[in-house]
């Protein structure tokens, strides 16, 4: 809230969702009253999705920008978010930095540099800020209260399927809270794996539509059970004195890390910078833990509840 003092608009609102037993609410509801652009309502524990209608009913602008409580933003930020919007842009999202630079969290800093920046693939996420028309909103369904886990994706899946043309405007910064340990990298793979593929089987159709793309998200699937079989194949094999399985699985697993590899190596090329080069070894690590995460994820799929994301990391220094 802090840092949304500092940004620079004509005309703009914002409108505070906070809950919770632990006085979020009433430290949020006491902030506020200090600002008067600034409005805290009282969430109620029924998810994302219910918590951002609960903003939407009340917010009065055209476009409506969605920021997630972990981060932090410039004073630059917004008028760069809803600068496509002087065209025909239905939807925006921003470049989102990590507050806490490791190299587990750098690994996935690179994975959206190639992505937005490298492939111009533009995915509405979260963790960038999303900013959308309120008519493209309502065209695409809203934000429906069933849909409990990996909601960012979920509306942007619904942009897709409807065309909406959807922007990645790298000048809106934010810094936000990303995984940063291996630890914690596991358990936000496997939630968000099993959100995604739930949202795949949930929106058939955006993928009928699109066939290219829907190889695209499911191809990370079929390699991880690839990996699995060809290894049991592989261990039974060796126990008849058959070497082809786990021929054939070293060279499945040739192949994956050295996609690892060339993460940080086209990034470093992409930016110059030849720093990324130091995360060579992280990549393909982060990599196969992606695959052994889909695993129990896929096995899970049934285990969604509306509060899923838990505590956030501890401050450091009070900070």
């Amino acid at each position: 809230l802090d840092s949304l003092l500092s940004v620079q608009y004509p005309t703009w609102e914002v409108i505070v969702i906070a809950g919770g037993d632990d006085g979020t609410y009433e430290r949020a509801l006491e902030y506020c009253e200090q600002h008067d652009k600034f409005r805290a309502v009282r969430q109620e524990p029924l998810g994302k999705n219910h918590a951002l209608n609960q903003g939407l009913a009340l917010a009065r602008g055209e476009v409506v920008v969605v920021l997630d409580a972990d981060s932090t933003v410039g004073e630059n930020w917004l008028d760069n978010l809803v600068a496509p919007f002087a065209s025909e842009a239905g939807a925006a999202t921003g470049k989102g930095l990590p507050r806490r630079r490791t190299p587990v969290s750098s690994n996935e800093l690179m994975q959206r540099l190639s992505a937005n920046e490298i492939h111009h693939q533009v995915t509405l996420q979260g963790s960038a800020s999303i900013a959308i028309r309120r008519a493209v909103l309502e065209q695409v369904g809203g934000f429906p209260e069933d849909v409990f886990v990996g909601v960012d994706w979920d509306l942007d899946a619904r942009c897709q399927a409807k065309g909406v043309q959807r922007v990645y405007c790298p000048q809106a910064v934010i810094t936000t809270e990303r995984p940063a340990t291996w630890r914690e990298f596991w358990a936000n793979e496997v939630r968000w794996r099993r959100a995604h593929l739930s949202s795949i089987l949930r929106l058939p159709e955006t993928f009928l539509s699109s066939p290219m793309p829907a190889l695209a998200s499911l191809y990370i699937y079929l390699l991880a059970w690839a990996f699995l079989i060809f290894g049991m194949l592989s261990l039974i094999g060796l126990l008849f004195g058959l070497y082809l399985p786990a021929i054939l699985w070293l060279i499945l697993l040739t192949w994956t890390l050295l996609r690892g590899i060339k993460l940080p190596v086209k990034v470093a090329a992409y930016t110059r910078e030849g720093s990324w080069l130091s995360y060579t070894w992280v990549a393909p690590l982060l990599l196969l833990l992606t695959l052994a995460a889909i695993i129990p994820a896929t096995l899970t799929l049934n285990r969604q509840t509306r509060q899923f994301k838990g505590a956030r990391p501890k401050p450091v220094n009070g900070k």
